[in-house]
């Protein structure tokens, strides 16, 4: 029993931290919006792949990756929303800079979604296969 116990609050532990670093796409954006689209959205889309594989390792059901990918999907707006405000006040002051920000939003959101579903159906493949 006491065995379960630990192995629990070592795994909440562990989901506390990875919900956490989901969030880390925001800190890249206030760190790399100097270099503008052609730096910061490499970064954020191998971020993104790598944070979708480790919110799959870690979710142990449908739900938990649900609320994690959930949470990237809310760096990745909150991440290019700050990204573009930044390129614009400090760097980029005219119309286009806010359009292309507004793209650079409804990819990262298309691109979250689809990689999400993918290591979903993946995930569940996967335990068919076990439970099989």
């Amino acid at each position: 029993m006491k065995k379960y116990f630990l192995q629990s609050k070592i795994w909440t532990s562990l989901y506390i931290v990875t919900l956490i670093l989901n969030y880390i796409l925001i800190l890249f954006s206030v760190l790399f919006y100097r270099g503008g689209s052609p730096l910061i959205e490499p970064v954020l889309l191998i971020s993104q792949g790598i944070l979708t594989i480790i919110n799959c390792i870690v979710s142990r059901n449908q739900i938990q990756f649900a609320i994690l990918a959930a949470n990237l999907l809310a760096s990745t707006i909150v991440a290019n929303i700050v990204a573009t405000l930044l390129y614009y006040h400090n760097i980029s002051a005219d119309d286009g800079t806010l359009l292309v920000g507004r793209w650079e939003v409804i990819i990262g959101c298309i691109y979250v979604a689809i990689i999400s579903g993918i290591a979903l159906l993946i995930k569940n493949l996967i335990l068919k296969l076990i439970h099989k």
